[in-house]
């Protein structure tokens, strides 16, 4: 459920969500370091 969480989140909104680095944070903590760099990575890309 998480990971489909962020695949359909909009441009708008990852761009709060990056910034507020709210549920990132907390997400973060429950993966391994890893998960949380592709993912970051992975918003960078969809935000280009």
């Amino acid at each position: 459920m998480k990971n489909n969480k962020f695949e359909t989140l909009s441009k708008k909104e990852l761009l709060n969500t990056n910034g507020g680095g709210k549920v990132i944070g907390t997400d973060v903590g429950h993966y391994p370091r890893e998960w949380g760099k592709k993912l970051g990575q992975w918003i960078g890309s969809k935000i280009k």
